[in-house]
């Protein structure tokens, strides 16, 4: 289902009509925690952040979830919940902390609500699974180990020896996990995508409107070589056994986990797929989807002409 691509130009009228309503919505929210209290209040935050809508907009989440406030998550005020509140809670820090996996703020959030959820034995697997993905998203490796330790009885995903490797430090400068050894060791490495044109497939692992995107590229006899030499597969998400089949399916070696969302300022990682054309360094032009007949979408070749391909 594909969506309109686009030059990487802002109209300004429709940006300044949608956080004209945003600011609405937020406004109306912090008025009812105003008239509620606090735990009240902070139920509407959660109930605002499960709304369907409101996982496809990176920025809205980040405006609803930062109305959070570490003394909500504090034990004496959790203990006010009733199970089924504490639940509303915990499942809309669990949408947070996996949309937005590399803030470890909600992270400790999320960890302090799981902690009243055992407090009360009622805590599921899913529940402890949850919170694993959780410390895996934000690369906090340590303490999803730990918690592996402390429920031996749960089966979690698995994540692979990750060694420190060579990587810049500062945010926004391109931090990737390679991953090898099928799947079983991952090692930080900077990317470059500075110098003459790059495609990138924001992508998600188990996506299969991505799949066919790819077959089609790699199926393309003009295209195939294009993507070949300039094109990298990038995902959030921490699934190095994912990343080595997409290795293997494709023949493609250049399938990277991004280290942090804010390594990538220019991307959204929301999406699968998400195509960026860049010029040394510059997004030139971006779309989403992939159409559903087949063959190359006519999207991804105004991308390649915007990137000098």
């Amino acid at each position: 289902m594909p969506l309109s691509g686009r030059l990487y130009l802002q109209d300004e009228l429709q940006v300044t009509t949608r956080l004209l309503f945003r600011l609405i919505s937020l406004v109306a929210i912090l008025a009812a925690m105003g008239c509620t209290g606090g735990r009240r209040g902070v139920l509407k935050i959660a109930d605002e952040i499960g709304r369907k809508e409101l996982v496809r907009d990176a920025s809205s989440l980040k405006e609803s979830a930062g109305l959070l406030r570490e003394s909500d998550f504090v034990k004496r005020k959790l203990a006010r919940y009733s199970n089924e509140e504490i639940r509303r809670l915990y499942k809309a820090i669990g949408r947070i902390t996996f949309y937005l996996p590399g803030n470890r703020r909600f992270v400790d959030f999320q960890r302090n609500t799981l902690d009243e959820l055992v407090r009360r034995d009622n805590v599921s697997e899913h529940d402890l699974r949850k919170m694993y993905k959780a410390y895996v998203g934000a690369r906090l490796f340590d303490r999803a180990a730990r918690l592996h330790e402390d429920f031996p009885h749960v089966r979690f995903p698995f994540i692979p020896k990750v060694t420190p490797g060579i990587a810049t430090a500062s945010a926004g400068s391109n931090n990737v996990f390679e991953v090898t050894d099928a799947g079983k060791t991952a090692r930080l490495r900077g990317l470059d995508l500075a110098h003459g044109p790059r495609i990138v497939m924001v992508m998600w692992t188990g996506c299969a409107v991505s799949e066919r995107a790819l077959d089609d590229i790699l199926d393309d006899a003009r295209l195939r070589p294009l993507f070949r030499d300039h094109g990298v597969l990038l995902t959030q998400r921490f699934d190095s056994i994912g990343v080595h089949n997409w290795q293997e399916r494709f023949d493609f070696s250049n399938v990277y986990v991004a280290r942090d969302a804010n390594d990538f300022p220019d991307f959204d990682f929301l999406t699968s797929p998400h195509f960026y054309f860049l010029k040394d360094g510059k997004v030139v032009y971006d779309f989403d989807g992939w159409k559903e007949n087949g063959g190359p979408d006519s999207h991804f070749l105004e991308g390649l002409a915007a990137a000098g391909l």
